[in-house]
């Protein structure tokens, strides 16, 4: 009876990596008009502020980094504003974008080592009337971050990393 036996061995490394996306270097406010910034804070997972817009055509724009510091790449996985929609029935706009003013998307990918500069701007629609009394609006934005699925962290080409080899062939 003619008989083959096959043996599989080997070794595996599992690579350390770190998990880091984090906010960082708040710049200085951009003020347009009468618009004042009495209190601004970033934290590695929070941002706050809060501003005033006394007048149509008031701005305030807040720029901050996003920072993937970690040796894992991630992606947007959710972003949501709240608050923006009650803001615009009191004629004001608030968005966050990129500072380049693209889109921020569900999908977006942070590489592992990447910094992305963000924009948040409270803006005073221009209209033709007034409030007649002050308003107080509560704006948020909230962005998940995940793994990305196709992480490497050797930071090389994952089909590059691969190696190919037949059943018997010498390692």
């Amino acid at each position: 009876v003619l008989q083959t036996t096959l043996n599989i061995n080997g070794t595996v490394t599992k690579k350390g990596g770190s998990w880091d996306i984090h906010f960082a270097n708040l710049s200085t406010p951009t003020l347009t008009g009468d618009a004042k910034s009495t209190n601004a804070d970033i934290q590695a997972t929070s941002f706050t502020f809060s501003a005033t817009v006394a007048k149509p055509l008031d701005s305030i724009v807040y720029t901050f980094d996003v920072v993937n510091g970690g040796s894992i790449d991630a992606v947007l996985d959710s972003i949501t504003l709240s608050g923006a929609t009650e803001a615009k029935t009191h004629n004001i706009t608030y968005t966050l974008t990129y500072a380049d003013d693209k889109p921020i998307a569900k999908g977006d990918t942070l590489k592992s080592e990447q910094t992305r500069s963000l924009k948040l701007t409270v803006s005073y629609d221009d209209v033709d009337s007034l409030s007649e009394s002050d308003i107080e609006l509560d704006l948020g934005a909230v962005l998940i971050y995940v793994q990305a699925e196709e992480t490497n962290s050797g930071g090389g080409d994952l089909d590059s990393d691969l190696e190919t080899y037949a059943v018997g062939q010498e390692v």
